[in-house]
Parts: structure tokens; sequence; C-alpha cells
């Protein structure tokens, strides 16, 4: 069991890893712009929008926080607050057409789920590379209780 999680613990290290950047990248963006759009215009393009829609439609609402922040329509119902840096974060109001307090609310849900999400794989990682050092430490050594087995 030692030697096969030595084979493939670096590669579970590296595929936790990779998810990590976009998201890195868009808390750096966040860290340094403090700009989000005001609740007025955001109230502003709402009521332009349609309620319903033929087709998936999406407007722009502007730059939270240094990404791009837009809400999407879907022609069935369904609404979706998106967030869009290096990666892409959305979620759904729990109203089909919210108004502009709760679009920001959930934009502020958005940027906070960056640190959760980074946190929570930095943690698994944590774990994978200590089960790799300990592996590592194992493999060659005699089993330390052969002796009471024979």
């Amino acid at each position: 069991m030692a030697k096969r999680s030595l084979r493939d613990l670096p590669d579970d290290i590296l595929r936790l890893e990779k998810p990590l950047e976009g998201p890195t990248a868009d808390m750096a963006t966040m860290a340094s712009n403090d700009v989000i759009p005001s609740q007025e215009s955001i109230g502003e393009k709402l009521k332009r929008m349609s309620e319903k829609v033929q087709e998936t439609y999406r407007t722009k609402l502007g730059t939270y926080r240094g990404l791009e922040a837009s809400l999407v329509l879907h022609p069935l119902g369904g609404t979706e607050v998106v967030l869009d840096g290096v990666t892409r974060c959305r979620e759904t109001p729990m109203r089909d057409n919210p108004g502009a307090r709760a679009v920001l609310n959930e934009l502020e849900r958005l940027a906070n789920g960056y640190d959760y999400a980074c946190r929570s794989n930095r943690a698994e990682i944590s774990v994978k590379q200590g089960q790799l050092a300990d592996f590592e430490a194992r493999v060659g050594r005699p089993f330390e209780h052969a002796e009471y087995m024979s």
C-alpha cells in the first residue's frame, strides 16, 4: 500500500494544486480592488432587463472588486449571478428576479467563497503531503512487528 501511495500521491497533490491557480489570482485581484457597483446602478440595469427570455441572456453589471460581474437569465426561468476573473463563479439567487440588494449579496458571497475553496483545497493538499512523507519514511524499513507475527 505504501508503494502504491508513493506512486499516486504526487499526482493527487498536483491535481489539487492546479485548481488553486485561478482562485488565487482572482483573490489577489480582489485584494487590490475595493470598487463595487452601486445598488442604484445595478437597480437601473435590472429595470431594463426582461423578466422572461427566449434564450439565455447575459447582462454585465460592472466590475466587482476587479472582477466582471454579470447576471444571466435562462429561458425556462432561473437567474444566475456570475463573477468572472481567471475563474468563473456563479450562484443562483433564491428568487428568479432578484433585486439589486440580493444581487450585491450574491456577489459578496461569491467573492468570499474563493477563500473557503482555497483553504479547503490547501488543507487536503497538506493531508496528502503528510501521508506522502509518512509513506516515504516507511518504505524500505522492516515491519516492526515481524518477530511477533512469526
